[in-house]
């Protein structure tokens, strides 16, 4: 990945002694954040710092990573997470990780806010990792996983994270938090097991369990999906647990106590020697070879190892990523058939072709047999395609490899005529498969054969963009090659992928350069997303600072509405809103379709609103709606325009033309809802609720919405009532949880005395 440009900002002497005034009472700031219950009490307790020029801050976060006590790293958390200077925000990052290599970790986090803002207690804190249990089925594409951890404030009870991983599609399948005891643990492991009674369970490490989070994550990426959503509202205790847990002892070396290597199918064979020897498992790669291999070069194993060990230190490999794996059936033509329903042939080798990627800071010059030549980079990243295909033999009753072919290399020895066909021929393959499975049929196929069906059509597309790379190395000015990759890569989300082929459009092609830097943007931005939601900021920053400067390019070449707004929109997410208002209005004085118009109408609306200038936000919402009368979000953005100006009765109104067009919008009601308990209107509050719940049965956020208001009315039957419908939805969901232990604990509070018994439902005489 390339370097990011490092800019230092100067320190005056003033702002070094504003920065010291403050760090002398951090501890006091450390006690308020530590007292706050919401964001907007986390954030008070900040202003004071938050109120210092740019160059203070930054000197007191430097002063702060050199103090050896938490609240130092509480203060630096907060600062990281709720400073508005993005600069602060990421040298805070840096202070804090000064301090954790300190063995120094914050004990303050800021409340992770449900949709609807419930004030509930936390439940107890995990400590020490005490144990995981795995099933031993990966080589069948899926995992259930159990890391337990003691909790902090009694070592006898335990904080259980259960996940189920599926390494084929999709990923992060489930998740679920469960707190056991110890002594009732060993019961709840012999449940599941009972519930699958042909699978082995083994117990596992910290360490290899985060290793198999990791890969089914990496499927997710692959193929675009959504980890589970209970583990993306988990995400942060994830990271702290698990994904950046400290100290896990890990060495690639110590899977070979975990894996077995026996009775693997051809497949996974070849799967788990690309995957051992990306990570730096050198040792099991070896073990997965032919006695006769050539790729063991007449080597020991010693011997062996220490060579890719010696490349690694300067390749530094990372972040594989698998992109095709399919079984080639013996004796056919080249051409690929996919083989995804049967077992194989029975033979006595075995061909398996695969395609895959991995990041390398620099190509050392030493080469190894086992490494191909790139099917294509992308130079930002480092991360090199390549395609690959195995033959394996049987030795002793165990499938291993004993050859490797450069598929690449084999395809850029095609002629120009024989690249084209076989890509008309995959390309003609993928029509075909396409029409015989319509888009209502496909709609109704279940979640297993819709997996197929996207596996084999991803394979096709995958082969077919193989082969232009090849083709483009022999036509490297036919522009339509690149126009065809590109979208190949984009239609399976293959962002990396696809922005090799726009950056090589922009650069050799001039033609339509404006619009392809205009996409070059669109999926950088995609891209920054990705990573954005893997927790990677340093590189989904990256991305923006690229698609920033794609489109700022594009506008030299032509002036651009597009162009203008995806600009102004990135500066807005950067709260550099006085340019982005510029682009806005040299946008709005293009000639403009009324959608677009209202586009622009509603970003001046959010610069407006941000900069606290609400009657100009209200112009502009009402514009919007002038312009786009069936949009929900209009209706909605206008109402929050009156509700900031207190005009309550057209905020009502606005609110309710939202809901109208978009009645499954769980968050028009609830900020219908709270408009009413701001204006006293508790009944109308309920009211709007139980439609909400009317419009959408099944929302766990609005049943605790409701038992919310019911609690805090003191009315516990009622809350009891809408918590159970919300339990009956999914009684695993956190909120849920946390919700019952605080309505146990406030029913707790108002017991009476046995003397003072009542009637349930009947009031005490005075």
């Amino acid at each position: 990945m390339a370097k990011k440009k490092n800019t230092q900002i100067p320190i005056s002497q003033e702002e070094n002694t504003q920065a010291q005034a403050v760090f002398e009472h951090y501890q006091q700031i450390a006690a308020n954040l530590h007292a706050s219950s919401d964001q907007q009490q986390a954030e008070a307790a900040l202003a004071e710092t938050n109120d210092l020029p740019e160059g203070a801050q930054l000197a007191l976060l430097k002063a702060l990573a050199k103090e050896q006590h938490t609240d130092a790293a509480d203060v630096l958390n907060a600062l990281n997470t709720l400073s508005p200077l993005k600069s602060v925000r990421k040298e805070a990052r840096r202070s804090l990780l000064r301090l954790e290599n300190d063995r120094i970790y914050p004990q303050w986090h800021p409340a992770v806010q449900p949709q609807f803002a419930v004030q509930v207690e936390a439940p107890a804190v995990p400590g020490r990792f005490w144990k995981g249990i795995v099933t031993d089925s990966r080589a069948a594409g899926e995992v259930q996983l159990l890391l337990c951890f003691e909790q902090e404030d009694d070592p006898t009870e335990l904080y259980i994270l259960g996940f189920l991983l599926e390494f084929w599609y999709d990923g992060v399948k489930d998740f679920f938090i469960r707190f056991e005891s110890k002594r009732r643990f060993d019961n709840f492991a012999a449940r599941m097991a009972t519930s699958m009674p042909n699978v082995k369970t083994k117990e596992c490490s910290l360490a290899h369990g985060r290793r198999l989070l990791l890969d089914a994550l990496d499927v997710n990426e692959r193929f675009g999906t959504q980890p589970h959503k209970d583990y993306r509202a988990n995400l942060s205790l994830v990271k702290q647990l698990v994904l950046e847990a400290p100290d896990l002892g890990e060495d690639a070396e110590d899977d070979e106590q975990v894996l077995d290597l026996y009775g693997l199918e051809p497949q996974d064979v070849v799967i788990n020697f690309i995957e051992f020897w990306a990570k730096g498992g050198y040792g099991i790669a070896y073990d997965l070879l032919s006695s006769e291999s050539t790729l063991r070069e007449g080597l020991t194993r010693d011997e062996w190892v220490i060579r890719r060990k010696a490349w690694a230190e300067e390749a530094q490999p990372s972040d594989l990523e698998p992109n095709l794996i399919r079984e080639c059936e013996p004796q056919r033509p080249k051409l690929w058939l996919p083989n995804l329903f049967g077992t194989g042939y029975s033979t006595s080798n075995k061909e398996i072709e695969t395609g895959w990627s991995v990041e390398l800071e620099q190509m050392p010059l030493t080469t190894l047999p086992e490494l191909a030549e790139a099917s294509a980079i992308y130079q930002e990243t480092g991360r090199h395609w390549f395609w690959t295909s195995y033959t394996l033999v049987q030795e002793q009753g165990e499938w291993r490899v004993q050859t490797m072919t450069d598929e690449t290399k084999h395809a850029q020895g095609l002629s120009v005529v024989e690249l084209q066909e076989k890509i008309e021929e995959l390309d003609k393959h993928l029509e075909d498969f396409s029409k015989q499975h319509k888009a209502a049929e496909i709609q109704q196929l279940s979640d297993e054969e819709t997996q197929h069906y996207l596996e084999e059509v991803l394979l096709l597309v995958m082969q077919a963009t193989y082969y232009t790379d090849a083709l483009i190395k022999k036509l490297p000015l036919d522009n339509s090659l690149y126009e065809q990759a590109a979208g190949r890569m984009l239609l399976f989300a293959q962002y990396e992928r696809c922005i090799v082929y726009l950056e090589a459009l922009t650069q050799r092609f001039g033609e339509q350069r404006g619009l392809n830097l205009r996409r070059l943007a669109e999926v950088q931005r995609r891209l920054s997303d990705r990573y954005f939601d893997k927790g990677d900021d340093e590189r989904a920053e990256r991305c923006l600072e690229l698609a920033e400067k794609a489109l700022r390019e594009s506008l030299t070449v032509e002036d651009n509405l597009e162009a203008h707004i995806s600009l102004a929109e990135l500066l807005i997410e950067d709260k550099q809103l006085d340019e982005a208002k510029d682009h806005l209005l040299q946008a709005k004085a293009l000639p403009l379709e009324p959608s677009d118009e209202a586009h622009v109408e509603m970003h001046l609306g959010e610069i407006a609103t941000e900069q606290e200038q609400y009657r100009e936000a209200l112009k502009h919402c009402q514009r919007v709606v002038q312009l786009a009368p069936d949009s929900a979000d209009s209706w909605f953005a206008l109402g929050e325009a009156h509700q900031a100006l207190k005009n309550f009765e057209e905020a009502e109104t606005s609110y309710r033309r939202a809901i109208a067009l978009a009645p499954d919008n769980e968050d028009y009601y609830f900020t219908l809802s709270t408009l009413y308990n701001a204006t006293n209107r508790p009944a109308k509050a309920i009211e709007t609720l139980e439609d909400g719940l009317s419009a959408n049965p099944d929302s766990i956020n609005l049943n605790i919405a409701l038992a919310t208001i019911h609690l805090e009315s003191g009315d516990y039957r009622q809350a009891e009532l809408f918590l159970e419908k919300a339990e009956h939805i999914d009684p695993e969901v956190p909120l849920v949880q946390m919700f019952r232990r605080l309505l146990n604990e406030s029913k707790l509070k108002q017991t009476p005395s046995l003397t003072g018994l009542t009637r349930p439902g009947k009031k005490r005489r005075r």
